[in-house]
């Protein structure tokens, strides 16, 4: 009877009954410099996770890459912000005034833009096929594209 109740609750995704498996020790976000890597890395730590629960495993890599890589584009865009701060006070008078509205203004578009195309990746490319881990696995690609699009635009500022 024990044991077919804790079935159940396994099955139910109850995470004090699930087996321990520490993602975060297959996904490193910060060695990643293109989106394949993104892609490979989690599928990497889904095989090693993978102990009879695909879903499970894929659900917990993306989740843990996603969490990675959102860290990684906020610590970044933190740096370029005071970057563009201190270049735009700098350059007082100069048509560079202005940048730090638009550079917020761009995330912020952004993010709605990441949001609403991992929403489509689901709807046209993932039905019945774990909705979570592939929009996770679909920001944390475009989190490190986004990194690696504040670099080349605005990056050259920083010392």
């Amino acid at each position: 009877m024990n044991h077919y109740i804790v079935s159940i609750l396994f099955a139910l995704g109850i995470p004090s009954i699930a087996p321990a498996f520490e993602a975060s020790n297959f996904i490193d976000m910060e060695s990643c410099s293109s989106t394949q890597c993104v892609e490979d890395q989690i599928l990497a730590c889904a095989n090693v996770g993978d102990a009879g629960d695909g879903y499970r495993s894929w659900r917990v890599c993306s989740m843990v890459a996603f969490e990675q890589s959102d860290l990684l584009l906020n610590e970044d865009y933190k740096q370029i912000l005071e970057v563009t701060k201190d270049v735009e006070q700098s350059l007082s008078g100069t048509a560079y005034t202005g940048q730090e509205v638009l550079l917020r203004k761009s995330q912020r578009a952004w993010l709605e833009v990441r949001d609403a195309t991992c929403e489509l990746d689901v709807l046209y490319g993932a039905i019945h096929s774990g909705y979570d881990s592939v929009v996770d696995k679909c920001k944390a690609r475009l989190a490190m594209q986004r990194i690696g699009d504040l670099q080349n635009e605005i990056g050259h500022y920083q010392n």
